[in-house]
Parts: structure tokens; C-alpha cells; sequence
């Protein structure tokens, strides 16, 4: 759903309107953008809507001034939540410069002189494949086995539970774990692993990376996801039709590694980067939210204002 206020040139895929017939447009923007318009979409085979469907909805419509304010109303909310998306993007953007200036070693902090030394990431951690095909059998009831932990998982995907065997306590993940997705869209792509994974089991496409204790994890973390490691990827990748990450490639990626106290400095910088992030991500989820629920309240009638 658009609101344009310029002239434009519909396609004639997509419906508009032109006549308000007297009233607010952006009024009727937000009453319409309110419509569940799935349920007119599931007649043919092809989704779509008809508009001769939506002629038949009968609607309450407060008077022009109330109309007027309404849409005032959500609009301040809309500018607060544009605002608050543009502050992320701005954010996100000065995170990616800091990484590229901090993990090359083309800023540096007051005090730190040392040259930073290149290693192989094997040189500082353990990297391990997960549970495959031959040790997994799936259980429907949760409390019948032990969760097993994808990559999907992180991406939203639903959660799969598998039996509980001396095999599978070999593939156990720790606090402070990395898993690195191995193969297809999402190869090369890092996770932290959460303290509520803890003691769980990891699958075959989902490597585990272990830092070793004299390496700062958060530091090995962001050089993971930087720009340094995805070039790295890539060279991998040419000329393969699905991409692919074995454990050997995993443990060749070159770390452009300074001394831990350096290392913790960089990481505590770029941890209060992402946590800045955070905050205006949690902002945006309640300004969405509460301009939802006033919506509901706003378009229905059951809250009127005063004009």
C-alpha cells in the first residue's frame, strides 16, 4: 500500500484510486492499508484482487474533520517511525566504516603499536561439523529428544528435536560457540550462539567454530563477518554452482589478528555499535506496534477524537 503525491503511471496490475468522493485521502490511505486483503485473494488459482470484492465491504467513515485528525494522528506516528529507520540505517552504516577501519588495523587506538599477525583461523580455534544424516533420528514429542540446531533456525524456521545417543553428545555447542552456515544461499554467513542453545546439539551444514581461550571470541566474530573474510568466501565460491564451505576452507580463512588487549578494545567498540542498534530496532518494533493498536482503535470508532 502507497500513499503518492505526485503523478504517476499506474500498472495494470494494481489498483488505485483517484476519486475520494470528499474525503481525506490519507484518511482512506489508513483505512485501507487496514483491510486483510488475503481473504479476497484465494479464489483462482492465480492470487489476486478484485475490486468489485472490495465495492462490497461496507465501512464506518467519521465525519471530514474527524478524518483530517486521524490521519494526523498517524502520520506523526509514521514520521517518528521513518525517522527512527533512518537513525538504523545511519547507525548500521557508521558500524560497517568502524569495522572496516578497526579490523584492518587502519585505525588504531592510543597506545597500541605492536604489529598485528596474520593466522590461519584453525591456528585459534576448533572447527567441527555438525550431527549428520547417519546420527539423526527425529522425534515428534520435544521432550523425547534433544533440539538440533540449523541455520534455518536462525533465519526463522521451525525448530526439529532428534534422539539422544552417545553419538550425538559429541556435537554439543557451549557458550561462546560460533556456527557459520556451510553451504547454499546462506554459506559464509556467522552466528552467535545464544546462552539459550547452550547444550544443545548442531547439525552437518552448520560448522561450529570454538575460539580458543587466549583469543578475544567477540573480536573473531566481527573479523568473521567483516568484509576481510568475505572476500575470502567468495574466491571460494567462483566456479562452484552450489556454494560450499568445508571445514578445511573454514580453517584457512586468514585473521589479521593484534594483541588480545587490542583485540577486546575493538570488540567492546563495535559490541556498543550493535547495542546502540539495538535500542532504535527495539524503538522501532514499539512505534510500529503502538500505531497498530491505534489504528485499530482510530479506524473502528472504538476511541474518537477531538476536533
Amino acid at each position: 500500500m502507497f500513499f503518492i503525491t505526485e503523478d504517476f503511471w499506474p500498472l495494470n496490475t494494481s489498483l488505485w484510486v483517484k476519486n475520494f468522493y470528499g474525503n481525506d485521502p490519507k484518511y482512506l490511505f489508513y483505512l485501507l492499508s487496514k483491510i486483510d486483503y488475503k481473504k479476497f485473494s484465494d479464489k483462482t488459482g492465480v492470487p489476486g484482487i478484485n475490486r468489485n470484492d472490495l465495492h462490497t465491504l461496507n465501512i464506518n467513515v467519521p465525519p471530514l474533520p474527524e478524518q483530517r485528525k486521524i490521519a494526523q494522528i498517524l502520520s506523526t506516528w509514521d514520521k517518528a517511525i521513518s525517522t527512527t529507520k533512518s537513525l538504523i540505517a545511519n547507525s548500521q552504516q557508521q558500524k560497517k566504516s568502524l569495522m572496516q577501519q578497526l579490523l584492518t588495523g587502519k585505525k588504531r587506538f592510543a597506545g597500541f603499536e605492536v604489529d598485528w599477525e596474520v593466522v590461519k583461523l584453525n591456528k585459534i580455534a576448533n572447527i567441527k561439523r555438525g550431527a549428520g544424516s547417519q546420527y539423526i533420528t527425529y522425534v515428534d514429542n520435544p521432550n523425547d529428544g534433544i533440539r538440533l540446531i540449523r541455520i534455518s533456525d536462525f533465519l526463522g524456521d521451525s525448530s526439529k528435536y532428534i534422539e539422544k545417543t552417545q553419538d550425538i553428545s559429541r556435537f554439543i555447542l557451549q557458550k561462546g560457540d560460533l556456527l557459520i552456515a556451510g553451504t547454499g544461499a546462506t554459506a559464509g554467513i556467522i552466528f552467535e550462539v545464544p546462552d539459550k542453545l547452550e547444550g544443545l546439539t548442531f547439525s552437518y551444514n552448520a560448522p561450529r567454530i570454538r575460539i580458543k581461550k587466549d583469543v578475544c571470541k567477540i573480536f573473531i566474530y566481527y573479523y568473521l563477518k567483516s568484509e576481510n573474510i568475505l572476500k575470502q568466501q567468495k574466491a571460494l565460491f567462483t566456479g562452484n554452482a552450489q556454494p560450499f564451505l568445508d571445514t578445511k576452507a573454514i580453517g584457512g580463512f586468514k585473521i589479521k589478528s593484534p594483541t588480545l588487549i587490542e583485540q577486546q578494545k575493538i570488540a567492546s567498540v563495535l559490541t556498543t555499535a550493535d547495542q546502540e542498534i539495538d535500542t532504535l530496532q527495539q524503538k522501532l518494533a514499539y512505534l510500529k506496534q503502538e500505531k497498530k493498536a491505534l489504528m485499530q482503535q482510530l479506524l473502528t470508532g472504538k476511541r474518537r477524537v477531538m476536533v
